[in-house]
């Protein structure tokens, strides 16, 4: 989020433009510019005909840094149907992170237990899925929960993907 000109973030990796609704802010990122999410109507939303087509194992990631821990759980990323297919990888009430993923017609959370984000300090974390392994979460690189399951995930192409918020 190097730049929002006019609430408009630039993607690099897929070399289109997103909109940013809500409010937000720039800020001081790990580095260069950060996002900052008022934790209430900021969204970036994209179209399920332009999200990225996962397929197989795949990979989710994030510099956050919490200025509160939500209420509830908040999506950093999600694109889910009704728990039923899809992923949603979020932050929960007490600061731990989470991966979701739909499994064999059931959803799947693996939660990082015994660790939580730090407040206000920038923290790079991930959510992996491997068919043969399962979900693993990572902070600055260390795992911090791991699900063993197998089997692939049921995705769901035909919904948006979603930054900042739950589909409603």
């Amino acid at each position: 989020f190097d730049s929002a000109a006019e609430s408009v973030v630039a993607d690099r990796a897929a070399d289109r433009d997103d909109r940013v609704e809500g409010n937000h802010n720039l800020i001081r990122g790990a580095v260069g510019n950060a996002l900052l999410f008022d934790g209430f109507t900021t969204v970036i939303d994209r179209p399920a005909a332009d999200a990225p087509r996962l397929t197989g194992d795949f990979s989710v990631e994030a510099w956050v840094a919490q200025g509160a821990y939500p209420w509830n759980w908040c999506p950093i990323v999600t694109q889910q149907r009704d728990e039923q297919a899809g992923y949603a990888f979020s932050v929960g009430p007490r600061g731990q992170i989470r991966l979701q993923v739909s499994v064999d017609g059931t959803w799947q959370s693996c939660t990082s237990e015994d660790w939580v984000l730090p407040m206000r300090k920038w923290i790079h974390i991930a959510g992996t899925f491997d068919a043969r392994q399962g979900i693993t979460l990572y902070a600055n690189g260390e795992a911090v929960g791991a699900l063993p399951l197998q089997g692939p995930v049921a995705f769901a192409p035909d919904v948006d993907l979603r930054i900042g918020t739950n589909h409603a």
